[in-house]
């Protein structure tokens, strides 16, 4: 088992506010001192099969861990300041409110105004056709469950990089532990 436990959450209505996300936020099932890492998960559709676009990288202290899972399955991190707006539009947005690292671990994609991006965001696609690229979900998902295992079984919890919007949140919500 993971040094730390290990809760999956599938959140509602994004697109609606961040609804299911933030009943969650406001309404936890586990204590919100006691989650240490919100590894988020959303996509904005697939325009690069080379990458991970990792919304809040560097955000974190966990950064490396998470690209470290990435290459074990031929994967690169990709960050710019063109994605980074997304993080607070997405669910993780409730949970960095409160204090917890949260970023967000998208499939590639560099732009928003990309045409293989803009077929998927936000719109009612799911119909994977013979073009889908099922390998690349395949690693994605991989990573992203490799991810959470180096996070849950790292010596020290992760906490947000100094100077942080968020760090300061955090430390109210940790107290000593932070």
């Amino acid at each position: 088992p993971p040094k730390r436990s290990i809760l999956l959450l599938s959140f509602t209505a994004e697109e609606m506010g961040l609804v299911g996300a933030r009943y969650f936020a406001d309404h936890p099932t586990v204590a919100l001192d006691r989650i240490v890492y919100d590894l988020n998960v959303d996509t904005g559709g697939i325009s690069d099969t080379t990458v991970v676009s990792l919304v809040g990288a560097g955000r974190t202290t966990a950064t490396p861990l998470v690209e470290r899972a990435m290459q074990a399955f031929g994967l690169r991190l990709y960050q710019s300041a063109e994605i980074e707006p997304l993080f607070n539009a997405s669910d993780n947005a409730p949970l960095a409110a409160k204090g917890i690292p949260a970023p967000t671990f998208s499939p590639g994609f560099r732009s928003l105004r990309d045409p293989l991006v803009a077929r998927y965001y936000h719109r009612a696609a799911d119909h994977a056709d013979a073009s889908y690229p099922f390998g690349y979900l395949l690693r994605f998902s991989q990573a992203y469950a490799r991810a959470a295992r180096l996070i849950a079984d790292a010596p020290v919890r992760p906490r947000w990089t100094t100077g942080d919007a968020f760090e300061s949140t955090a430390r109210a919500l940790y107290g000593s532990s932070y």
